[in-house]
């Protein structure tokens, strides 16, 4: 605007006798002094009613809010602490950030308690509430004990045991004794805030009243003199008031002369600074909408845009120039295929209402054609008798690809990329549902690794993290793109398939199988085969639940491993009727799982004796399993489900490693000590045994001679070729290889030249009557004869007295091994791995 410039108007003398002789400032300072006086008097009452006001808030917060607040910090902490907990025993909190928390914690309670305590002094509490109050000051006392536990078990990163916390010490030790009266307190305490604040509110009232009526009466006596006072210098203000019109209507440019020397001069001044500052606050106005971070768009109550900062400019990429009497839906994109101008009106008929007052997303119209996920946010206000909308907007990509993030995250395994169980439960849940209505037919495939806790032991959990990789980018490869593949958890996964006809399943699942069989996991030094166990359930429409269905696919998985693992079994009804026997083998299973992992096995030593010399030159290591009540129990119990369940080669594996370090141990005291192993069926086909042989050797430095692993005849004749490559890998790593039940085959001396052994032990069914049975005798001389012939070694078993012992010297049997000669005893190894099975008083001499 250009600067104008206007004069002041003539201004008559004031006619009023009453002020006839009083200039304008003195009506002022009547006026002002009549006002200070009124001030006073309601500053003296507002002191008072402050002062009245802020001692009872301050008796109300110190006394009842600040413990209400106590409470609750007490209630947040413990309810936090078990939160954590429950999040650890899913695996989503680790066990250090739970650590560091509960640490917190332990400070926090009892600190927050005692302010309680001491701020509640001398509050009117009931007996209950007093009872309450006894009972959580006795109770918390202990809970620095459970906090100590539970900081242990963190220390452990032992989820089983805080999941038995859960379950069993959390209701009862802090629900019950400490939580519960918290909470119980809590309601007790804010009605206590309630009754207090209510008291001191009635005497508020009180002060109110009277202040208003003083007000009132004050007011009138006011209202009289100002109206004197304003009859009298209405006239020389007209003037003014016709200089603040023209300001009004937006004459902010114009400067306004005026003479300072009286009074009207003065006033117009004062106006004219007041036009100054309205002018700098409009700039100022205007500068923040042009760098406010949102976009800010104001538009008529027919859409057309009246207003667009530059943030609304940088957004959409129209200039303020280009949009302005546009429509506010040129900025936006439908969803549906409408065209522009239905959407202009669909938008103010509809959309315009859900956004008022509440931030909806949609989505934004750039210049250049693209578009991009919008918040917009609408205000309704009133400007010169119009109503106008203002409407905040911001791009919330980034927003959105935060959000879907997080989603994957919940959603997905973080370690494979796989869809996690949470996820494969619901939607097998909604699988379940479409069938019973669809009659579409369904499965699912439960895959359990067959080498992966070799790996992970062997060469840790790094190497185990990029076999469970690599299996997951190969069922990604194997599967249809409507699979879905699951994680669900360790070594396990899972595979839906949908609409699958039942006769395809087992081809389907055999395909995976043999997926992963040809695969070979190779990380630097380390190369293994890739094997799984398969167990399949179908999904028809009468299938119950999830639940049912994974229970089915598990047994099916865990029939695959007791036929031999690395192969596949479709569940059958049959596999349902004997679900009860494999119930109580799978408990065994499970046992022996926890004795693995705990080292809840012991070893046992028998002599083999040599027969020319009687010396002891080498002992047969047998294995006894450990009870909770640290009960030796007899390989008879707990050997046959191992094999059922596929567990032999996680038992061959501990005590391979755990006799090559006892060995090790032993051989400083007695260095010709030899140790024979025996070896399961399953361990011959599994690559990973010797594997894990020659990485103990190497990491122990034990001289391979000084071990010799037995395999039965009747294992050696069931896959010739398995054995024999198997044998004469040991040989080649510088094993020793024997041959255990030697005769029992119909035709063992047949293939006995075939096979890779540098030992035969003789049956102990032709040694045990060997001093009154002729027969055993002359079947036992010419087993010695052959495997002369042969350049093997013989050792006869089940010597049971001196007699027999001595006809096998005479018969050329190199050794003995029995109970006349020795009996297994579990002191010679066990006293060197004692303290890991937590037992050392088993192995005193």
């Amino acid at each position: 605007m250009n600067d104008k410039t206007f004069s002041v108007p003539a201004i008559r003398p004031d006619r009023s006798r009453l002020f006839r002789n009083t200039s304008i400032r003195t009506r002022l300072y009547a006026i002002v002094a009549l006002s200070l006086a009124m001030l006073m008097i309601f500053a003296a009452i507002g002191v008072h009613g402050i002062r009245e006001g802020s001692q009872a808030l301050s008796t109300v917060y110190e006394h009842q809010v600040q413990p209400r607040r106590a409470l609750l910090e007490v209630e947040r902490a413990l309810k936090e602490i078990r939160f954590r907990m429950a999040g650890y025993a899913l695996h989503q909190h680790p066990a250090v950030g739970n650590r560091i928390h509960l640490n917190e914690a332990r400070q926090a309670i009892p600190g927050a308690w005692q302010d309680f305590k001491q701020k509640s002094r001398g509050n009117d509490y009931s007996p209950e509430q007093r009872k309450l109050i006894s009972m959580i000051d006795k109770n918390i006392g202990a809970l620095p004990a459970f906090f100590e536990k539970l900081d242990q078990t963190y220390a452990l990163d032992d989820s089983a045991t805080i999941a038995a916390i859960l379950e069993d010490e959390w209701p009862y030790a802090v629900h019950v004794t400490v939580l519960k009266p918290v909470s119980q307190l809590i309601p007790f305490q804010e009605a206590l805030v309630a009754n207090t604040y209510d008291a001191y509110a009635a005497e508020g009232r009180r002060l109110i009243v009277t202040g208003l009526s003083l007000f009132v009466l004050l007011t009138v006596v006011l209202i009289w003199y100002v109206g004197r006072i304003a009859a009298s210098i209405t006239r020389p203000l007209d003037a003014a008031v016709n200089v603040a019109n023209r300001i009004a209507h937006g004459d902010l440019g114009s400067r306004i002369e005026a003479d300072p020397s009286n009074e009207l001069g003065q006033l117009l001044a004062a106006l004219d600074n007041m036009r100054e500052q309205v002018h700098t606050r409009q700039e100022r106005l205007e500068t923040i909408l042009d760098n406010a971070a949102e976009g800010i768009v104001t538009f008529d109550i027919k859409g057309a845009i009246k207003g667009y900062n530059r943030a609304a400019e940088k957004l959409f990429g129209w200039t303020e120039q280009e949009v302005l009497g546009a429509h506010i839906g040129s900025l936006l994109q439908p969803d549906s295929m409408e065209t522009r101008e239905n959407y202009h009106e669909h938008f103010m008929r509809t959309e315009l209402a859900r956004l008022i007052g509440r931030e909806g997303e949609m989505n934004g119209r750039h210049k250049d054609g693209s578009t991009f996920p919008l918040a917009l946010k609408i205000s309704r206000m009133m400007l010169q008798g119009r109503e106008v909308y203002v409407a905040l907007a911001a791009d919330i990509s980034e927003r959105k690809a935060l959000i879907e993030d997080l989603k994957r995250m919940a959603e997905h395994d973080g370690l494979t990329g796989l869809h996690n169980r949470s996820f494969f439960m619901g939607e097998l849940e909604r699988v379940i549902e479409r069938a019973r209505r669809t009659k579409e037919p369904g499965a699912v495939l439960y895959l359990d690794l067959d080498n992966f806790k070799y790996i992970n032991d062997v060469h840790g959990h790094a190497a185990g993290d990029q076999l469970l990789i690599e299996v997951a980018n190969i069922l990604r490869r194997r599967g249809r793109k409507s699979d879905l593949i699951a994680r669900l958890g360790g070594d396990e996964f899972a595979v839906l398939l949908y609409n699958i006809p039942p006769d395809r399943v087992a081809e389907v699942a055999e395909s995976f199988r043999k997926s992963l069989s040809d695969s070979v996991f190779r990380q630097g030094t380390v190369t293994a085969n890739v094997a799984c166990s398969i167990g399949a359930a179908m999904i028809a429409p009468q299938t119950e639940s999830a639940a049912q269905v994974m229970s089915y696919a598990d047994i099916a998985s865990h029939m695959a491993k007791r036929l031999g693992r690395n192969r596949i079994h479709v569940f059958e009804s049959a596999d349902a009727e004997n679900a009860a026997t494999m119930a109580l083998d799978m408990g065994w299973s499970q046992r022996i799982k926890e004795a693995i992992e705990n080292n809840r096995f012991a070893l046992a030593c028998q002599p083999i004796v040599n027969t020319h010399t009687r010396e002891v030159e080498s002992y047969e290591v047998l294995i006894r399993m450990l009870d909770d009540k640290d009960t030796l129990i007899m390989p008879a119990g707990f050997l046959p489900p191992a094999e059922r369940f596929g567990l032999m080669v996680d038992i061959d594996k501990w005590v391979i490693t755990h006799a090559i370090d006892t060995l090790v141990q032993q051989r400083r005291e007695l260095p010709k000590l030899r140790y024979s192993i025996n070896l399961s069926g399953q361990s011959l086909s599994d690559h990973g045994i010797c594997d894990l042989i020659q990485a103990k050797l190497a990491a122990a430095g034990l001289d391979p001679a000084a071990l010799t692993f037995e395999v039965t005849e009747t294992v050696a004749i069931a896959d010739m070729g398995v054995a024999a490559a198997f044998l004469t890998r040991l040989r080649l790593l510088g094993c020793r290889t024997a041959l255990d039940d030697f005769g029992s085959g119909m035709s063992s001396f047949a293939y006995l030249q075939d096979l890779p052994v540098d030992t035969i032990k003789i049956d102990g069914r032709f040694v045990k009557n060997l001093d009154t049975n002729p027969v055993d005798q002359a079947m036992v001389r010419a087993m010695s004869e052959i495997a002369r012939a042969l350049g093997k070694q013989t050792v006869a078993e089940f010597v049971e007295n001196e007699k027999s012992f001595k006809l096998l010297a005479k018969f050329g049997v190199d050794y003995g091994q029995g109970y006349h000669l020795g009996r297994p005893d579990v002191i010679l190894p066990c006293k060197a791995i004692s303290g890991q099975a937590g037992e050392p008083g088993l192995c005193i001499l």
